[in-house]
């Protein structure tokens, strides 16, 4: 089966300039994705491809640019194991970690999932691809599958091992009129012209596999010998032993070490190009010529920290090598590195993120449900004016900060009157503190109310964080006895007790809500599962401890009556209600004011209509995340469906998002934010971060700088037209110039779309178009106007 998909490239970066962020259109998509971990390069023409763990790029050597393709391009998939290009059929072929495959030809996307859809127990990987005239040999898991690159279809499967049983195939080469494969029980042949090649007794074993000590796991034809690599199971540590053997057409040898043998290297990839044979291993690249004479050699006297995984050259002696940390690296005869990759967070780990004044910053932890340690190295990211930045200590080397030892940054908080006032929580090293793009303070038990836990002397335990409309930062300490901390404006420091929560109980999300109580995820001794909800105020009086109060939520009526005691997600919507993401779907408190002084305290769910049947929203789904917009819509993300946007009242879905339907890069959400400024939802996701600009955004209580685009709408153009900066909520009327309404609608917030169209369905004339915005009593009122062209 095929499917063929035309694609347009949505993401390109330039070199010689900085990137910027580009002007999505509503319902557009744009990834966020580590594109520096680079395992396999190929050249196209004027084009370097590089296959990445999250995505795949190119760099176009004609403009100088590099351009990312993902799931929005009509990818299939999203990690990329290896590349392969037919010049004779202008086709690059795409080899996913789970066995699909994309050609992309001709500027068409065709994929073949044969092989991901084949029912195998054993593996189905393709390890490498081999193209010889109009056919593409991917050696796999369980044999060769071969593919015709002017029918686009599978043509063959061989299945070579003894008595037809399937072995792992890792290379194949061509020599002679003969197929060599290198496979995990040593190097088979056959002829290449066989008619019979899916049978297994015209293959005959050559060089056998030394009695499972390991795998062949490289062959390549150059200089009229074929040079095959044998990896041995310690190939990974200091020593890997690693041997060579060569065929020169009468023998099988295995001589001493040659002069491009590095028997301490695990071998990646041999490379036959333009008449050079490339050997690259876990820390270097060696060049030969045609006599195997050593002309060039790469390692960290050239470029800091190599980790190669594939090397090319051009015709014009430029050397293109695949790094795994620092993308394409690129050489020419000066030998000054050239590091080149789309714009992005360095990690696809999203644990915590959040969006103050279109300042989006994430963090790089591995969250789970039980916010377990998992000594992930400290790294986050911020995305501002469209640039990138990612802080550990390589891009921070003199901070005077260890980043890298802030282990498992599970939460962070912005501060809502300075956006580059920054916290980040790590569940190790307790607090850093960033202003302006650099660390500037770090807070423990020694500098600080923050405690160790208790059992747990070396970690300082910073789960959830929130601000206060105060201006104070309240940070939960897991395994503290004191597990609640406010940090004043002026540095002051307090600690508090949660009455109600005895001993040191382990601690997860905290939101702050517009009356200042404090709503706690307490996981307790329960993980992953939960023990329910807190939630606890100072009644506004932080030094005085006599009026704390506090509140627990468990299931049942008359405790609480949470669907689950597995509390994810905990956020304030515009009419400060407190919805809750659980392990059996969604939960609201109406009352959050009179949670603390009422004996009616209960959550409750909401009741829906779905096939005709009621049910409770979402409650076959564990939610995980939830974000309100500028027209109060919750944004709700799940551990396997993906995400549903719900009406404010969360009875009517309006989207629902997957992996199917949309470009989302996976259906387990971990985060939501909302730029309330421009409508981008942030998705945080087991895979990488992904946004979608939304059509609503927040308003300021009246008119200011409406905005319509496009204007002009021009007859090519067929997408929604936006208006934004209206009355919020308001009603929209649009009309022409004798003022008749042709349309009508209410803003999202203080963002409103038409799709050009009047009320029966036809696109408006030529003309100018009036946009009248007010709210219920026609209070505020503005206009403006657009020009259409049809």
């Amino acid at each position: 089966m095929k499917r063929i998909l035309h694609f347009t490239l949505l993401i390109t970066f330039c070199l010689a300039a900085t990137a910027h962020a580009q002007n999505l259109a509503l319902g557009q998509w744009k990834v966020h994705l580590p594109f520096n971990k680079v395992k396999s390069v190929a050249e196209a023409g004027n084009k370097i491809y590089c296959a990445s763990e999250r995505g795949l790029f190119y760099y176009d050597r004609n403009d100088n640019t590099v351009n990312g393709l993902s799931k929005i391009d009509g990818l299939s998939e999203l990690t990329v194991n290896n590349l392969a290009w037919s010049a004779d059929f202008n086709t690059l072929i795409i080899a996913y970690s789970n066995a699909n495959i994309d050609l992309i030809k001709n500027n068409k996307i065709i994929n073949i999932p044969d092989i991901k859809r084949k029912n195998l127990t054993g593996d189905k990987s393709i390890y490498n691809i081999e193209v010889r005239g109009n056919l593409a040999y991917l050696s796999c898991g369980f044999g060769i599958v071969v593919i015709d690159l002017d029918k686009t279809e599978i043509r063959d499967t061989y299945i070579i091992g003894p008595l037809g049983s399937s072995i792992k195939v890792f290379d194949i080469a061509f020599y002679g009129s003969d197929i060599y494969a290198a496979t995990e029980s040593g190097i088979f042949r056959a002829f290449e012209n066989d008619p019979n090649l899916a049978d297994y007794s015209v293959w005959t074993k050559v060089v056998d596999d030394l009695g499972n000590l390991g795998d062949f796991n490289q062959i390549e034809f150059f200089n009229n010998k074929l040079i095959a690599n044998y990896a041995k199971p310690n190939a990974a540590s200091a020593n890997s032993l690693d041997d060579f053997y060569i065929y020169d057409g009468i023998s099988w040898t295995s001589p001493p070490p040659p002069p491009f043998v590095n028997a301490s290297a695990k071998n990646y990839t041999f490379r036959n190009s333009h008449g050079q044979l490339l050997i690259t291993n876990n820390y270097s690249v060696r060049i030969y010529d045609s006599n195997f004479n050593q002309v060039q050699y790469i390692d960290n006297a050239i470029y800091q920290d190599p980790l190669p995984r594939d090397a090319i050259t051009d015709a014009q002696g430029v050397i293109w090598l695949a790094d795994n940390e620092q993308g394409l690296v690129r050489f020419t005869s000066t030998l000054i590195p050239q590091y080149i990759y789309p714009d992005g967070p360095l990690s696809e780990l999203v644990s915590a993120s959040s969006v103050v004044h279109k300042r989006l910053w994430i963090t790089h932890g591995t969250r789970t449900a039980g916010w377990f340690n998992f000594y992930t190295p400290g790294n986050f990211s911020s995305f501002i004016q469209g640039d990138w930045k990612t802080y550990n200590n390589k891009t921070l080397p003199n901070s005077g900060f260890n980043i890298d030892s802030y282990y498992d940054n599970m939460s962070l908080a912005i501060d809502p009157s300075d956006p580059d006032h920054v916290f980040i929580g790590s569940k190790v090293q307790g607090l850093l503190e960033m202003q302006n793009g650099l660390p500037i303070a770090a807070y423990r038990e020694t500098n600080s109310t923050l405690q160790v836990g208790i059992g747990n002397p070396t970690q300082c335990q910073v789960v959830g964080m929130n601000f206060d409309q105060s201006g104070n930062l309240w940070v939960l300490n897991s395994l503290a006895a004191k597990p609640l901390s406010a940090l004043s404006p002026d540095g002051t420091w307090r600690a508090f007790s949660i009455p109600g929560i005895p001993g040191a109980p382990l601690l997860g999300d905290l939101t702050v809500d517009s009356y200042g109580q404090k709503w706690i995820n307490v996981i307790g001794n329960n993980a992953p599962l939960g023990t329910g909800l807190a939630v606890f105020s100072d009644n506004g009086t932080l030094d005085d401890k006599t009026d704390d109060a506090a509140r627990f939520f468990s299931t049942g009526i008359g405790k609480g009556n949470l669907p689950s005691t597995d509390i994810r997600a905990i956020t304030e919507d515009h009419d400060n209600e407190i919805w809750l993401g659980t392990g059996k779907g969604v939960a609201v408190i109406y009352s959050p004011a009179s949670v603390l002084t009422s004996q009616n305290y209960d959550a409750q769910q909401i009741l829906i209509k779905q096939d005709g049947i009621n049910q409770y929203l979402l409650e076959s789904e564990v939610v995980t995340a939830i974000a309100v917009d500028g027209a109060n819509r919750k944004w709700i993300g799940t551990e396997s469906g993906g995400v549903f946007l719900m009406s404010p009242d969360g009875t009517e879905q309006i989207r629902n998002f997957n992996e199917l339907n949309s470009p989302l890069l996976s259906n387990y959400i971990l985060t939501i934010s909302i730029d309330q400024e421009t409508g981008d939802v942030y998705f945080g996701t087991n895979k990488g971060l992904i946004s979608y600009r939304g059509d609503a955004i927040e308003g300021t209580g009246g008119c200011s700088d409406i905005l319509v685009y496009p204007n002009p709408v021009r007859p090519a153009y067929d997408g929604p037209i936006a208006i934004r900066g209206l009355v919020p909520n308001g009603s929209v009327k649009i009309t022409d110039v004798s003022g008749n309404i042709v349309y009508e609608t209410k803003s999202n917030g203080a963002l409103a779309t038409w799709n050009g169209k009047n009320f029966n369905g036809e696109k408006v004339h030529t003309g100018v178009y009036l946009v009248f915005s007010s709210d219920d009593d026609g209070s505020n009122t503005c206009v403006t106007k657009l020009l259409f062209i049809n």
